[in-house]
């Protein structure tokens, strides 16, 4: 279970990679809560319904968890994941579990246990080392956006874009190749 767990969030985070290059994160995020908007009423029909009989209070923590805990955090991690990448930013996501415990040991007063403090530990020198040998091989964000915020004109000696195109970009940032207007003008 935990390996499919696993698999499941690469395959989630490759394929918002390849989306979050098309579509803003703000209209990426909008259809990630569609879509688990409507499993979860599927599931509410499924079983019986949801029970939605609690005070005001209730609405509000609600209401928190929904806007900070979901939408904001969705947002964040998409247009985190449009400007670092689909390494840095999974990397950078396993963090969550560490913060998620220190909140609620500072904020609720929980004592964590032995076992995740070690799990959180292991987390946090995990990500010091996966960030460290990338800084090292000059992979990652900064490399990626040096590379793509400096391309040759179009149409240079060694340029492969003809003049009056726009280069593209492959899923990892760089500029990969020419592509050019002519679809319009092909279309009329």
């Amino acid at each position: 279970l935990g390996f499919a767990s696993a698999v499941t969030y690469t395959v989630y985070i490759l394929v918002a990679d390849t989306v979050v290059r098309r579509l803003a994160p703000v209209v990426l995020s909008a259809l990630v809560m569609t879509g688990a908007a409507g499993a979860l009423a599927g599931r509410a029909l499924l079983t019986g319904g949801v029970d939605l009989h609690f005070g005001w209070p209730g609405w509000l923590w609600l209401a928190c968890i929904a806007v900070v805990s979901t939408v904001v955090a969705m947002l964040a991690f998409f247009a985190g994941l449009k400007r670092t990448g689909p390494s840095t930013a999974a990397i950078l996501s396993t963090f969550e579990p560490v913060v998620t415990t220190a909140l609620a040991t500072l904020a609720l007063g929980e004592t964590p246990t032995l076992g995740q403090l070690a799990g959180g530990a292991l987390v946090l020198s995990s990500v010091a080392v996966l960030q460290g040998r990338a800084a090292r091989h000059g992979v990652g964000a900064e490399a990626q956006t040096a590379v793509a915020s400096h391309p040759k004109p179009s149409g240079s000696v060694n340029d492969p874009t003809p003049p009056g195109s726009t280069p593209a970009r492959s899923a990892g940032g760089p500029v990969t190749g020419p592509v050019t207007s002519s679809v319009s003008s092909s279309v009329s």
